[in-house]
């Protein structure tokens, strides 16, 4: 039986696949730059194609692709909590780790309200949560740092200081009433 050229050729790889193996990455190794060159050539003179493979392949595989992508997501917050809650902060309010640390040593690590150390435990890594960054809604300006029961407060009161006073004075006057005076309890005007 006689074998052709190409299954001649099949067999001497598989019989040599590790030689050739070791012998490119020796070659690899010792040639870094022209790897590099080949690589970018390579890449650039196929890039059409690369894209369009691509294209079609998120097509045909959209919801796993999504679904690996989220899952590889959550991994990496899970495992860089401490960059994940920098980078969220950077996104949405547009201050640095430096400047978040800044504020929290000026504020002593404490609420800007209350003067309360956080409490609250994250359910996802038993460690007591930062501070949060308060800031006007309208604006998008910084004010302070404050722990997560007074941001919810002040989130419930829609930012409104009279909304704030009205509750402030409503207080007021049930503690007077309990104590024998009768008060009437103001208003709210928005």
């Amino acid at each position: 039986m006689a074998l052709t050229k190409s299954e001649i050729q099949k067999r001497y790889y598989e019989k040599h696949k590790k030689e050739n193996a070791l012998r490119g990455k020796k070659w690899r190794k010792n040639n870094p730059e022209k790897c590099r060159r080949y690589s970018k050539k390579s890449y650039y003179k196929n890039i059409k194609k690369r894209r369009a493979n691509s294209r079609n392949y998120y097509k045909l595989h959209k919801h796993e692709c999504n679904r690996k992508g989220a899952i590889r997501r959550r991994l990496w917050r899970q495992k860089n909590r401490e960059k994940a809650h920098s980078q969220s902060r950077k996104e949405k309010y547009g201050i640095t780790e430096k400047q978040f640390q800044s504020m929290l040593k000026d504020q002593k690590g404490r609420c800007a309200i209350c003067r309360c150390k956080e409490i609250i435990i994250d359910k996802n890594t038993g460690k007591v949560k930062t501070l949060s960054v308060d800031h006007n809604h309208k604006t998008n300006k910084i004010r302070k740092l404050l722990c997560h029961r007074c941001n919810l407060g002040i989130g419930i009161f829609k930012d409104s200081w009279k909304l704030l006073q009205a509750a402030s004075s409503y207080l007021k006057s049930e503690e007077g009433t309990r104590n024998g005076r009768t008060n009437k309890a103001p208003t709210a005007k928005s």
